[in-house]
């Protein structure tokens, strides 16, 4: 009698399941929160520590509340500190908000706490999941949707497109509806400078 391979040894830990039905799996889900969140209450673009904390608030209030993100994973630069280390600190009060997430801190000095990075994106990432916030993850913000003189939505793009080069691929982007729109995008401000373009707002920078 031949003995079994590692590799069918390894098989048999798992249920053996089609890999057509992982894809389908993959693919509904991903398209129903599309599907459902096409029109939001609140759309907010950026899913830093601001968009997270702001997803998690709205969407406890009952809110329906879709966050896009550029990047394939949540949290920005709330990951690491300086220096790419990854101990955060905030000052005084602050850290009321890791009192919240049950983030267990320590005080350095009077009005300085520090946690390290990944334990308090990870409790702020699961409280915004856990509240029923939805994500699009590499996805781009491309432009506002404007009607009657306020902001109704925004148009996006997949992320990888906007690294193509413009003569190798023209792929239209899509357009998502909100009674409001955050933007959590940090220092680049994206929705805000495309109202600047249109004069529509002043840039206080």
């Amino acid at each position: 009698m031949q003995k079994a391979t590692v590799a069918e040894k390894s098989t048999k830990i798992f249920t053996d399941v089609r890999e057509v039905e992982i894809t389908r799996a993959i693919a509904n889900e991903w398209h129903a929160v599309l599907i459902d969140r096409a029109e939001s209450d609140v759309i907010i673009i950026g899913a830093g520590p601001a968009g997270l904390t702001a997803s998690r608030d709205l969407s406890n209030m009952g809110f329906k509340v879709l966050v896009i993100e550029q990047n394939n994973y949540l949290g920005g630069g709330y990951w690491l500190g300086g220096y790419m280390m990854n101990p955060v600190t905030v000052r005084e009060p602050a850290q009321k908000m890791w009192d919240e997430l049950g983030v267990p801190y320590k005080k350095v000095s009077e009005g300085l706490y520090l946690t390290p990075g990944p334990h308090a994106v990870s409790k702020l990432i699961a409280a915004a999941c856990d509240a029923g916030v939805k994500f699009l993850n590499l996805t781009k913000f491309d432009d506002l949707v404007l009607k009657n003189g306020r902001v109704t939505g925004i148009v996006v793009n997949w992320m990888p497109v906007s690294a193509l080069p413009r003569n190798i691929t023209c792929v239209d982007p899509i357009a998502l509806e909100a009674k409001m729109v955050i933007d959590s995008s940090g220092h680049d401000s994206v929705a805000v400078k495309r109202l600047v373009d249109r004069g529509l707002v002043e840039w206080k920078g």
